[in-house]
C-alpha cells in the first residue's frame, strides 16, 4: 500500500491519520476548552466578594491567556508527537513523551500566572507565596486531560483510518480477482467455440461457414461488453437469442431456447455474460440431438431471482472441463456482495438460479 498522502486541506488519503488532533475544526473545539478549563479556575480559586469590577475583568483575561497559553503550547507538543511516532503501534513512545512535556508547561504556566494574579488582586507581590503541592497536582491533572482528550480524537483518526485502509485494500483484492474471473470468460467462449467448428468443417462446411459468420457477430457483442461488470437482464437476453443463432447453426432442432421472463425485470442486473455461460455448460455436458433435443429454460422467480432450467442427459463420455462456468458465475456474485447462486440436479433436470441484482 503506498505512503499517506495529504491533500490541500489537511485530510487524509491512506497511511496514518492526520498529526492535527483536532482534524475537523481545531479552533473551535480548543476555544471550548480553554473556556472551560477557565471557567473552572475562575469559579473554584477566589473570593469574588472583595474583588471590584476591574479585578474582575483583569483576572477573566489573565485567566484565559493563561489556559490559552497552556492549551495552544500542549496542542504544538502534541502535534509534534504525533508527527513522530504516528503509527498506533508508537502510542506508548508518543505518549510518554507528550506527557512530561506537557506536564512541564502546565506547571510553568501554573506557577507564573500567580504572578499577575497577585498584582490585581493585592496590588504589590510582598505577600506571594507559592503551594507546590497545588501547581504539581494540578499540573498533573490539567496534562492528563488534555493529552487525554488530543490523544482520543487522534486515536479514533488513526482507527478510523486503519480501517478504511484495510477495506480499500479489501476492494481492490476483491476487484482484482472480479477482474481475472472476468477475464476467464472470453477465452473459455472462444475455446468452445473453435471445438465447435473443428467439428463442424469435418462434418458440414456450409453450416462450418454460417457458424464462423454467427460466431463473428456475437463476438463483436463480446468485445464491446467487456469492460462493464454488470449488464442488464434485457441486454443479456438479446445475447443470449443471438448466441442461440449459433447454437441452432451447429444443432438444428436439437437445441430448443425458451424464454419467459417478465418484462417489467429487464432493467434488472446481473453479471455480464452469466446467461451465456450457463447456456454454454448445458450445450457442453449434455447430449443433443434432434431426437433428443436440450431444451433450456430462461424464466424469473419471482421478482428476484432468474432460473436457468434444462432436461438432463448427460454425456457418455466426461468431457475435459476447465471449471470456468459455475465457478465463475458463482464467484462473481459472491464478489459483488449478492445473494448466493442456487444449484439444483435431479435424475431428470437441472436448476441454476441466479439473484437479480438492483437496476
Amino acid at each position: 500500500m503506498a505512503a499517506a498522502t495529504h491533500d490541500q486541506s489537511g485530510g487524509m488519503t491512506g497511511g496514518a491519520p492526520s498529526s492535527l488532533p483536532f482534524m475537523r475544526r481545531p479552533l473551535a473545539l480548543k476555544l471550548i476548552i480553554i473556556l472551560l478549563l477557565s471557567a473552572l479556575n475562575l469559579t473554584g480559586d477566589y473570593d469574588w466578594s472583595r474583588t471590584n469590577a476591574t479585578q474582575e475583568l483583569l483576572m477573566v483575561l489573565t485567566t484565559l491567556g493563561r489556559w490559552g497559553i497552556t492549551l495552544f503550547g500542549a496542542y504544538a507538543i502534541i502535534q509534534g508527537y504525533q508527527r513522530r511516532y504516528p503509527q498506533a503501534d508508537q502510542n506508548f513512545n508518543r505518549r510518554r513523551g507528550a506527557f512530561v512535556f506537557v506536564l512541564l508547561l502546565c506547571f510553568a504556566t501554573s506557577v507564573a500566572s500567580d504572578f499577575p494574579e497577585e498584582l490585581i488582586l493585592q496590588g504589590d507581590l510582598d505577600e506571594l507565596g507559592f503551594n507546590w503541592v497545588n501547581h504539581v497536582f494540578g499540573a498533573v491533572l490539567v496534562s492528563i486531560i488534555v493529552l487525554g482528550v488530543f490523544e482520543l480524537n487522534y486515536t479514533g483518526q488513526l482507527n478510523a483510518s486503519l480501517l478504511a485502509e484495510k477495506q480499500e485494500m479489501e476492494r481492490l483484492h476483491m476487484q482484482s480477482r472480479y477482474e481475472s474471473l472476468k477475464s476467464q470468460v472470453d477465452p473459455h467462449f472462444l475455446f468452445n467455440s473453435l471445438n465447435s467448428l473443428s467439428a463442424l468443417i469435418r462434418t458440414d462446411p456450409k453450416r462450418a461457414e454460417q457458424f464462423v459468420e454467427e460466431l463473428s457477430r456475437v463476438y463483436r457483442y463480446l468485445l464491446r461488453g467487456r469492460e462493464h461488470d454488470l449488464s442488464s437482464l434485457e441486454d443479456e437476453l438479446e445475447f443470449i437469442r443471438s448466441y442461440e443463432h449459433l447454437l441452432k447453426t451447429r444443432f438444428g432442432k436439437g437445441f430448443v431456447l425458451q424464454i419467459a421472463v417478465d418484462e417489467h425485470l429487464l432493467g434488472r442486473r446481473l453479471p455480464a455474460q452469466a446467461l451465456q455461460l450457463l447456456v454454454e455448460n448445458t450445450v457442453k455436458h449434455n447430449m443433443i440431438s434432434e431426437p433428443q433435443p436440450l431444451t433450456v429454460t430462461i424464466r424469473n422467480a419471482g421478482n428476484d431471482r432468474l432460473e436457468v432450467h434444462n432436461n438432463l442427459q448427460r454425456r457418455n463420455s466426461r468431457m475435459h472441463s476447465n471449471k470456468v462456468g459455475l465457478v465463475n458465475i458463482t464467484e462473481r456474485f459472491r464478489l459483488l456482495g449478492a445473494p448466493p447462486v442456487l444449484v439444483e440436479e435431479t435424475a431428470s433436470d437441472f436448476r441454476v438460479t441466479l439473484p437479480l441484482l438492483g437496476e
